[in-house]
């Protein structure tokens, strides 16, 4: 039976012994401008806010050396290439620096502060190149619907916690995910690195947790090991 984010609570993405998954802010986006919640850090001593490369302790690049759990036609993408000349968003969290660290996570005023920025962010603000390629990318998840335990429906966000205990990032850091559920992830799966491999589109969408630019649909996904 499929079930959407808001029948479940953030909670059930986590396994028993561990707090709840998620995702967070565009990478590109300074530290400093993120709010200071998102410094905190989650049990398994990992911060809201990592990167992939500060979640795994890879340094820089080092994702390169993950080739080997992407398809041979796929093309291995990291998230900057998401991202076009001038489109860094760096200008939007450092306007919003001051009220992202006076708002409580998780309250409705950081809701409504996270929709204001994601106005700010350009939608069209993305990388034609990459519309229609099969395409291989690690990340962190957001789900959004369930088959039963199976996550079938996330965002794919380029930081841990991102959407749901730190700002949103931009659309143009953010794909909405498609899966059956037998290439889907179970929930301990999802509280942590995957990667996701399909068919990349330029298609905007708007969910309650943020805006998105791209989608893959009729993907596959799975935790992401190297390290």
């Amino acid at each position: 039976m499929s079930e959407t984010a808001t029948e479940r609570t953030v909670a059930d993405q986590a396994p028993a012994t561990e707090a709840p998954p998620a995702s967070a802010p565009a990478p590109t986006a300074p530290a400093t401008n993120e709010p200071s919640a998102a410094a905190a850090p989650a049990a398994g001593g990992h911060s809201y806010g990592a990167s992939l490369a500060e979640f795994t302790g890879e340094g820089d690049g080092a994702q390169s050396a993950a080739r080997a759990q992407a398809s041979p036609d796929a093309k291995f993408i990291e998230w900057g290439d998401l991202i076009p000349p001038g489109a860094a968003p760096e200008e939007v969290f450092a306007r919003f620096e001051e009220q992202l660290e006076a708002v409580e996570i998780g309250s409705p005023e950081s809701s409504a502060l996270y929709q204001q920025m994601q106005a700010e962010f350009d939608p069209a603000a993305v990388n034609p190149n990459l519309d229609g390629q099969k395409v291989w990318l690690a990340g962190f998840v957001a789900p959004l619907t369930y088959d039963d335990d199976i996550v079938t429906e996330f965002l794919f966000v380029p930081t841990f916690g991102a959407c749901i205990h730190v700002p949103p990032p931009p659309p143009n850091q953010t794909i909405m995910v498609s899966v059956d559920r037998d290439d889907g992830l179970t929930v301990e799966d999802s509280w942590g690195a995957v990667w996701v491999e399909g068919t990349l589109t330029l298609a905007s969408t708007s969910t309650d947790l943020a805006d998105t630019s791209y989608t893959i649909t009729g993907a596959t996904s799975g935790v992401y090991t190297d390290f």
